[in-house]
């Protein structure tokens, strides 16, 4: 991957997270679930052990029971902390000095760390002598194996010779996903020795469905993983997210199901008491949020998965079961309902959660820049009042203060939906559109409105179709917008906001959508499908620029993904225009799709600048929950008189 540069994200430990100090802000939606903590059951109850300011998950303990090892995104980017179990009320510390994410810590019984680190891209598998006490510097990490796709989670075996792991490197597309990425692949459940030797498959048979998190048999015979997959034809039904624990006898190639095959099941661990431990979920307890999920809870079954017992009741939610060898205590993750599907591709947020929920700060070359992530969709910073506005649940436009106080609504229309929005230069006034934005042919309507909340106007009621994602030019005269009046193509058409008159910016069998105005110039960054061959297929999301000129005439069209892996969504131009920030599958996926699953998916990934001028990539989040529809401002209301040169002379001429 080349130019590939990751961020280095900074704990805020401002006085107030609200504050401003930095020229540059970047506000974007964080899609992920809010308050997961590790707990500990002991005398038949779970008591919270660890709390942070964000999630606290994947907890795994020493073979001695002497640490605490768990992942927590505090600090923006999940990272591996420690905890000393023999002094419970001491402080966790970081583990190593890695900027990059981190996660699925292993202890081995050989004393060694092994983990997931997307320090070269994307997730891997690293090593590291464990030393609880130091900071391991990167000089001292061990690749285990290289792959050009996602390694996810890890089990060494007693014996410390075999690791078994999950990976998609060299699978087929997963079913699981709708009309899905090229690098969205179903893993499945890898072996390999621990000098990085003699990898092969666990499982030869062929599907292209997910199998995740191993787990070694006592006698290093046997690996426990789930699968969505059916390996033993005994489900009730053929849905291919109903993953089942499964056994695997590596000396005869046996293949058991273990957990009920009535029941989503997780995160098999086998405990030093000769029971396995798992995650299950009861597809008829509808107590929660999810219409698809009931309550999920710890349960325990002997090794040939009978005699089932419930570990945990329905007050609290876990996931991830792990046992302190020592004393046989439980550890777990969970806490936190999680999002409930819509028929969106947008989850419902949590009642009740917190608006701002990351603030992290982040150096985009010698620019420093304050980055928050926040529950409402599309948020846009307002330059005249300091506030937010942003979509609230598709169904409001509001602004509010950046931790979501002093919230108002600003602009709804009963039954309809609203998705995108855009502020001016100065925050006074707001576009959106209203309607039926995920329908081909609409209707959906572009709507100008004060950020007050008053003067609002139907720009395009007599342009009939779709129209959708509005932009303002940097004078505030015109709009930008993707419209489609047959259902088969979308093109920007560009609207004069006085006159009212509608021009075609693009034309031909494409999707052109999620269009940006830069501040600086009359440019435009958008997304487009192109369509492939002669089935009427559209190829993936690729971003591109249309210059204008000063009298709006379309000049020049170029391509600027230069074929980058996967999806890339939500473009939008840096306040000196040099600049797009973008959200992105580039990096793959960092943890197991039946996983994320649970609390959200990790669709569009994370979020990426790509600097127009020397083409490098900068990654500037980088978790296993989805982060996107982010903005880019700066605090003036008078942009530099400096401009852009906008000649991207790297890029391809469409």
């Amino acid at each position: 991957m080349k130019y590939l540069k990751i961020a280095l994200l900074v704990l805020s430990c401002f006085p107030s997270w609200t504050n401003i100090f930095a020229d540059n802000l970047i506000f974007y939606t964080a899609i992920r679930p809010e308050g997961l903590a590790i707990y500990k059951k002991s005398n038949q109850s779970w008591d919270k052990k660890i709390e942070v300011h964000g999630n606290a998950f994947n907890p795994q303990i020493s073979n001695d029971g002497n640490w605490l090892i768990y992942t927590s995104d505090a600090e923006g980017i999940p990272h591996l902390f420690v905890q000393n179990l023999r002094d419970e009320d001491s402080l966790p510390r970081r583990l190593t000095n890695n900027t990059a994410f981190e996660n699925a810590g292993f202890l081995s019984f050989d004393g060694r760390l092994y983990f997931t680190s997307s320090l070269n891209g994307h997730a891997q598998i690293y090593w590291v002598d464990f030393n609880p006490h130091t900071v391991t510097d990167l000089s001292a990490f061990h690749q285990l194996v290289p792959c050009d796709d996602a390694q996810l989670r890890i089990s060494v075996s007693p014996d410390a010779e075999w690791i078994a792991f999950s990976s998609n490197c060299n699978t087929e597309l997963s079913v699981n996903a709708p009309s899905p990425p090229s690098n969205y692949r179903a893993a499945k459940i890898y072996l390999v020795k621990k000098e990085g030797t003699g990898l092969q498959r666990l499982t030869q048979v062929d599907h292209n469905e997910w199998e995740g998190t191993p787990s070694w048999s006592k006698d290093s015979k046997s690996v426990y993983f789930y699968s969505t997959y059916d390996f033993c034809n005994d489900a009730l039904d053929n849905s291919p997210l109903f993953p089942r624990i499964y056994n695997y006898n590596i000396q005869t190639g046996v293949i058991k199901r273990i957990s009920p095959k009535n029941n989503h099941s997780l995160y098999p661990f086998v405990g030093s008491n000769d029971r396995l431990y798992f995650t299950m979920n009861s597809l008829s307890d509808k107590t929660t949020l999810s219409k698809q999920y009931g309550q999920w809870s710890i349960v325990s079954t002997d090794m040939e998965g009978s005699d089932l017992q419930h570990e945990s009741d329905t007050s609290i939610e876990l996931w991830g079961p792990v046992m302190n060898p020592e004393n046989n205590n439980i550890w777990a993750f969970g806490g936190v309902q999680h999002y409930a599907p819509t028929p969106s591709h947008f989850p419902k947020p949590i009642p009740e959660s917190k608006f701002l929920i990351s603030k992290s700060e982040v150096n985009i070359e010698d620019t420093k820049v304050d980055l928050f992530g926040v529950k409402g969709y599309f948020p846009n910073y307002l330059k005249q009042s300091k506030q937010l506005a942003w979509c609230d649940e598709l169904a409001s436009v509001k602004t509010s203060s950046f931790d979501g106080s002093n919230e108002k609504i600003v602009f709804e229309l009963k039954d309809q939906l609203i998705f995108g929005l855009s502020a001016d230069g100065t925050g006074e006034w707001l576009a959106t559109s209203a309607g039926m934005p995920f329908s081909r042919i609409g209707p959906s309507n572009i709507w100008l409105f004060k950020s007050d909340g008053t003067g609002s106007k139907n720009m395009t009621e007599n342009l009939r179709g779709k129209n959708v994602s509005p932009s303002f030019s940097r004078d505030g005269t015109m709009l930008v917008f993707s419209h489609s009046d047959d259902g088969l193509n979308q093109h920007l058409y560009l609207l004069n906001i006085k006159t009212l008159e509608f021009q075609q910016l693009t034309q031909g069998p494409v999707l052109d959508t999620m269009c940006k105005f830069s501040s600086v110039n009359n440019d435009i960054v958008f997304v487009r499908r192109e369509q492939k061959g002669e089935n009427g297929d559209f190829g993936n999301y690729e971003m591109s620029i249309i210059k204008l000129d000063e009298q709006y005439h379309a000049t020049k069209l170029l391509k600027i993904t230069d074929n980058l892996k996967g999806a890339h969504t939500h473009p939008a131009f840096s306040p000196d225009g040099k600049k797009v920030i973008f959200t992105s599958e580039l990096g793959g996926y960092n943890d197991e799709s039946a996983l994320v699953h649970i609390f959200n998916p990790q669709t569009y990934g994370d979020i990426w600048v790509k600097d127009l001028l020397s083409n490098e990539l900068l990654r500037i989040t980088d978790n296993t929950w989805e982060d996107g529809l982010q903005s880019w401002s700066d605090t003036d209301l008078i942009n530099a008189d400096t401009e852009s040169s906008g000649d991207y002379k790297t890029f391809e001429e469409l």
